[in-house]
């Protein structure tokens, strides 16, 4: 939805942006660093701040409505914490955004509104939600926010919940973001889970847990309509009828007249029916999925719980490639090791199209994020690393759902323990992962089904991509740029560029703009657009430490002429000279000079 590049502490040093394709443009001349003679920098270069600074971090881009936004961080001697700043692109002038800085940034496509979020524990863990114009470099701080449902758009509206400061309850409140009004609803807000959103990711509506005043202490399903303030029922505070669910350990009583609506509750939608927990009569709760015109039940109960860790699902899961309509049609929710009460230390998975809960191998205690595959036939789970990409050690596994199995779940355990990160093909016909082995990174390749398991030989490998549209994985091995076709076995390997350093980004075809022949003497390399099938390289500069770039927004006048990138760079002389600092480039597909 947001048209901004993750900030670098989210995706890794070497994460790589979704990037399209793009137009030619030409070289710009400048004076060299350090020395007087002339330094060719392509594609339109030119320099926005002189800057030298030895503890110069990016953070990320965003480009709002067209404004382009540079995030960094800077630390001086001494100090105890990086101060942030973002930079106009456009004028070159920097703002400081002081110590803090959120986990994660919202964006509304085209706004010039950038969201960032800072959880600080408020009543009913609420936190601050900053929102920063990106034309204007003016910052709002909103406090006391439970959740909301974008940033803002070009009006500059914003739905959000507000904590009340007594009782914690979430308030809705709504207008323009600088001058927000609360919204008298006709029932009493307890628990807020997913927002909806239509077509062109406006936000329509959001799922609640309600009671009205009649029965204050009977919680239903709702959801609220944002245009209108209506609630339309979906799941009552009495279950029709239910029942455990296929795979699932009976625990504790089925008799339910209402929704837990603690802090930790959250609430979404699967398809044309909801996940939610219920507080029993027993005093327990249960997780459950429903509600169903057809089967055993009405509703479905999933596992019982501690009411403080039960969620709609604490494992995070993303598509493959082309399967977010997947992820919408087909989902599957999963619930780490620890989270549920009489089941085995396992990753517990609910299918919803095969309507049964899945135990996986795992470990107790670990966390998971899963990905879909793009057929919606498989899902790898894996442990997500903690401060750094690629850092965990946890376990690893591949769900195999109904059809791809004979119409039977099953799951398996790809590796125990020390695995880092992995995906699927495009296609949904290969998938890989990776595994610390002897102070090495193990790169094992398979079909999507985990048949034909293979490794490639050991190596530090920091990042590995599948190439879009192909079963093509392009890898960081020991430093340099390869890749392999799953389909060949045994895999060969091709050269792309050696001595890679930081993120490597596909813009259209084969090629990709890719940080290479890094020196670590002098913690430089050459920047350039490189084609991995030709060895064609066309450079962009040198003596650059590290870039970032994103998509420009589309033209106005809808021409298809490719998307364009905009190259933010930092450059850094062996000598001391004014051309050390940031610079911008933009550059187009086919890349021309």
């Amino acid at each position: 939805m947001g048209r901004i590049a993750a900030p670098r502490g989210l995706r890794g040093a070497r994460g790589r942006p979704t990037v399209l394709t793009a137009t030619v443009l030409a070289i710009a001349t400048w004076a060299a660093c350090g020395g007087s003679s002339p330094v060719a920098r392509g594609f339109g270069s030119r320099e926005v701040m002189t800057i030298r600074d030895p503890s110069f971090v990016f953070a990320g881009l965003a480009n709002g409505a067209g404004d382009l936004t540079a995030f960094y961080e800077t630390q001086a001697p001494g100090a105890t914490a990086p101060s942030h700043w973002s930079l106009d692109v456009a004028t070159g002038d920097a703002t400081n955004l002081g110590t803090a800085f959120p986990d994660s940034f919202t964006s509304w496509l085209n706004s010039p509104y950038l969201c960032g979020f800072f959880p600080d524990g408020g009543p009913g863990g609420s936190g601050t939600l900053q929102i920063y114009d990106l034309d204007s470099g003016a910052q709002t701080n909103i406090g006391g926010v439970v959740a909301y449902a974008a940033c803002p758009a070009d009006d500059g509206t914003l739905f959000v919940f507000r904590a009340d400061p007594t009782t914690g309850s979430p308030i809705l409140w709504t207008g323009s973001f600088d001058a927000l009004e609360p919204v008298a609803l006709p029932l009493d807000v307890q628990a807020v889970g997913s927002w909806l959103f239509d077509s062109s990711n406006a936000p329509t509506g959001v799922l609640v847990a309600g009671a009205t005043a009649a029965q204050p202490n009977a919680f239903g399903l709702y959801t609220l309509a944002l245009d209108s303030y209506a609630f339309s029922e979906d799941v009552p505070p009495t279950p029709a009828s239910t029942a455990w669910a296929t795979g699932a350990a009976p625990a504790g009583s089925l008799q339910s007249t209402s929704l837990a609506i603690g802090t930790a509750q959250a609430i979404r939608s699967m398809g044309d029916h909801f996940l939610y927990s219920r507080t029993m009569s027993d005093g327990g709760t249960t997780m459950f999925v429903g509600p169903f015109s057809s089967g055993p039940a009405s509703e479905l109960a999933l596992f019982q719980a501690n009411a403080e860790v039960v969620s709609a699902s604490n494992v995070s899961l993303y598509g493959s490639s082309s399967a977010i309509a997947v992820l919408a049609s087909a989902p599957i929710a999963g619930w780490s090791a620890g989270s549920a009460a009489g089941m085995p230390a396992a990753l517990i998975v609910w299918d919803d199209s095969a309507k049964q809960l899945v135990s996986c191998p795992w470990s107790a205690g670990a966390s998971a994020m899963g990905v879909l595959s793009a057929d919606g036939a498989h899902a790898l789970f894996i442990e997500p690393s903690g401060s750094a990409y690629g850092t965990t050690t946890g376990p690893a596994a591949l769900l195999s759902l109904p059809g791809a199995q004979n119409g039977a779940d099953a799951c398996a355990s790809l590796a125990s323990a020390n695995a880092q990160f992995g995906n699927f093909s495009p296609d949904s016909k290969a998938l890989y992962w990776t595994v610390v082995a002897g102070g090495k990174t193990q790169l094992w390749v398979a079909a999507s089904d985990g048949t034909n398991a293979r490794t490639v030989p050991t190596a530090t490998i920091l990042y590995a991509y599948f190439i879009p549209d192909s079963e093509k994985l392009e890898i960081d091995l020991d430093g340099d740029l390869v890749w392999v076709d799953l389909e060949d076995d045994p895999l060969v390997q091709h050269d792309i560029v050696e001595q890679v350093y930081g993120l490597s980004a596909d813009i259209s075809g084969s090629w990709s703009v890719t940080l290479y022949d890094y020196s670590t003497q002098d913690g430089t390399g050459l920047l350039g657009v490189v084609n991995r099938d030709t060895d064609e390289k066309r450079l962009i500069s040198p003596d650059v430490v590290d870039f970032d770039l994103i998509a420009e927004p589309p033209s106005s006048d809808g021409g298809s002429g490719g998307t364009v990138y905009d190259v933010v760079y930092l450059v850094r002389g062996r000598n001391p000279s004014p051309q050390d600092g940031l610079w911008t480039a933009r550059v187009s597909s086919p890349p021309g000079q």
